[in-house]
């Protein structure tokens, strides 16, 4: 019997009577309500362990379809921004989705009396669907006409992606993961409901606003609704994404992509530990698949790398530069196996990588000969 995981009541502005899924491959969506053109709804999501029973008589089905998640998150999408962030379960899985319509109620969205009608959006997960090639290509591929512009390789010259995958893709279960698995400490919470002398309209925001308003960085500058709301979406969701008594840590991320990595989604991460206690570990963390690259003689530092799962940003830890911290634990087994087997799949032949670093090599020699004859 399939069961609730959780659920989000929110509320959105619809314009021009369509609105959108982030985190999905689905096209933009219509209200079932054709003869209204803007208009306030509230919005119910769900999250479900398996394909549900239909919902009761209140409901009316509109629609039903499937679609893959990106990373597992999803948010209503409208002209102006966005919703609460909320998550059906892993990355890449296919899911069914079921829509149904109602008259609203007392309580429905953000209880504000506007709501023209409301939604009910059922998630649950069909299938693991990853590809190493099509959801774990390095950047290079992925940004082709960078390397275009740049260094202006022809397309033979370029690596190809891989015709067939050295080594077997992994092919999780649902219950493999903690996003999936039932956590009564979470499911039986109930959406939070307004306060009195509520500051925020959105009750989500109002109560994570209230909650830590005791908090250093809260007294430093007033943060806006924006904000707001995704630091509220990211420690919910970093919740539902562990265990109780599952250890988290903070460690750096840089380069490429830094400055949003989704969460639940799992990837190696490097960093530099102190090597004063004979290789015992600073935090109990970095353990999976963990490597030692170098050391530091002088200042006894290690750099190490690992797999983790990546939770939320850690706001409390100041970025600089293109460095961006994040709080993450440990990979799980399924989780870590999807980036062994995407770095397997895209190890570059060494004797070719050379080949074709020579060939930039030339091509960056000549742009920048271009470039110092220009200036002359």
């Amino acid at each position: 019997m399939a069961q609730l995981l959780r659920r989000l009541d929110d509320e959105i502005y619809v314009e021009y009577n369509t609105f959108a899924l982030e985190g999905t491959d689905l096209p933009a969506w219509r209200s079932p309500t054709d003869e209204m053109y803007h208009f306030h709804c509230a919005v119910r999501l769900e999250a479900w362990d398996a394909e549900p029973d239909p919902a009761n008589a209140s409901w009316t089905p509109v629609s039903s379809t499937v679609f893959v998640a990106e990373n597992g998150v999803v948010a209503m999408a409208k002209t102006d921004g966005k919703g609460h962030d909320f998550l059906i379960g892993p990355p890449y899985f296919e899911y069914g989705v079921r829509m149904y319509l109602r008259e609203p109620e007392p309580g429905d969205g953000h209880a504000t009396g506007t709501c023209a009608e409301t939604w009910l959006l059922r998630f649950w997960p069909i299938r693991d669907v990853f590809d190493p090639i099509a959801h774990a290509a390095p950047f290079s591929y992925i940004a082709r006409g960078v390397l275009y512009y740049s260094i202006d390789l022809e397309p033979e010259q370029l690596v190809q992606p891989p015709s067939r995958r050295p080594v077997p893709v992994p092919v999780s279960t649902a219950a493999d993961w903690a996003s999936l698995r039932p956590d009564p400490r979470l499911a039986s919470r109930t959406p939070p409901r307004a306060r009195a002398g509520r500051r925020f309209k959105d009750p989500l925001i109002d109560r994570y606003h209230a909650e830590q308003a005791w908090r250093d960085w809260s007294s430093r500058r007033d943060l806006g609704e924006d904000e707001l709301r995704e630091r509220a979406d990211g420690e919910r969701i970093a919740k539902e994404l562990c265990r109780d008594g599952t250890p988290t840590y903070s460690v750096p991320i840089e380069g490429r992509d830094a400055w949003y990595v989704p969460p639940g989604v799992s990837r190696r991460v490097w960093r530099w530990e102190d090597d004063l206690l004979g290789g015992e570990l600073m935090d109990d963390g970095l353990t999976v698949d963990r490597q030692v690259l170098a050391r530091n003689p002088w200042t006894r530092q290690i750099l190490v790398s690992g797999i983790v799962t990546v939770l939320r940003r850690d706001h409390d830890r100041h970025c600089c530069g293109d460095t961006v911290r994040y709080v993450v634990r440990d990979a799980e087994p399924h989780e870590a196996a999807r980036v062994l087997c995407a770095e397997a799949t895209w190890e570059e032949d060494p004797d070719r990588r050379r080949a074709l670093d020579e060939v930039a090599r030339e091509k960056l020699i000549e742009l920048r000969a271009t470039y110092r004859s220009r200036k002359l």
